[in-house]
C-alpha cells in the first residue's frame, strides 16, 4: 500500500483558490500575477503568500463561498480516483498551501477526513473578519511539501505526490514519487521530475499508475 498525497488547487480542483478569493476582494489581477510567478517557480511561495493574503484579507464568509466554488469545480474523475485508491487500502492525504477551511467541505465529500488534510489555517474573529494565517506552517517553505509528506510516510512505505506545480516536485528530494497532473495546467519543464504523467484532463488512470509504482512497474 502507499501514501498518496494530493495537491489541491489545479489538481483535485480546476481552479486556484487564492485567485477566486481575489475576485471577491476586487484585486484579481494583482494576486493572479503573484500566483503565476510562485507556481512557475520564479519566486518562492513564502515570498508571495503574505502579500496575497494581505491584499485579499479573506473573511469567514469568503472562505465559505470558496468552499462552494471548489465543490463546483472538482477535476474530472477526481472523486472516482480517490474512491478507488481508498478501496484499495491506500492512505489518501491532501497536502496544500491553500486555505484549509475552504478545502474541507469537498475533501469530506471525497471521504478524506479533516485529519488527512494538511493545509494553511486562516484566522478570523467572532464577526468573521480576517485576522491572519498560519505564517509558521511548514507548507509555506520551498521544500514544505517534501518535508510534510516524508514525515507522514513510514520508512518503508511508498509515497506518491500527485500535483501540477513546482512546489510539488520537492517530494522527489525526500524519496517520494511525483505524478504530474496536466489536466489543468501542463508545465512541461516538470516532466524531468515525474515518475508518471497524467496526460489527459481525467484522473481515471491514476489508480493504475499508483499500482505500477507500488509494484515497480
Amino acid at each position: 500500500m502507499a501514501c498518496v498525497f494530493f495537491d489541491w488547487d489545479g489538481t483535485l480542483v480546476t481552479i486556484e483558490g487564492i485567485d477566486e478569493l481575489a475576485r471577491m476582494a476586487g484585486c484579481y489581477e494583482q494576486v493572479a500575477a503573484l500566483t503565476s510567478s510562485a507556481m512557475s517557480g520564479d519566486v518562492s511561495l513564502r515570498e508571495v503568500y503574505a502579500q496575497r493574503m494581505e491584499l485579499v484579507r479573506p473573511s469567514a464568509a469568503m472562505l465559505d463561498e470558496l468552499g462552494d466554488i471548489y465543490s463546483a469545480n472538482a477535476s474530472c474523475g477526481a472523486a472516482e480516483a480517490v474512491a478507488t485508491l481508498l478501496r484499495a487500502g491506500h492512505n489518501v492525504i491532501v497536502v496544500s498551501a491553500g486555505c484549509k477551511q475552504a478545502i474541507l467541505p469537498l475533501a469530506t465529500r471525497f471521504n478524506i477526513t479533516a485529519e488527512q488534510v494538511y493545509a494553511v489555517g486562516v484566522f478570523t474573529d467572532e464577526d468573521g473578519t480576517y485576522q491572519g494565517f498560519e505564517g509558521d506552517n511548514p507548507l509555506l517553505q520551498a521544500d514544505g511539501k517534501g518535508v510534510v509528506c516524508r514525515s507522514l510516510c513510514a520508512d518503508n512505505e511508498l509515497g506518491v505526490m500527485v500535483g501540477d506545480g513546482h512546489n510539488d516536485v520537492s517530494v522527489t528530494d525526500y524519496g517520494l514519487h511525483f505524478v504530474q497532473y496536466t489536466g489543468v495546467v501542463d508545465r512541461v519543464d516538470l516532466r524531468r521530475y515525474a515518475s508518471k504523467v497524467i496526460s489527459t484532463s481525467s484522473m481515471a488512470s491514476l489508480p493504475k499508475l499508483v499500482d505500477e509504482l507500488t509494484t515497480g512497474g
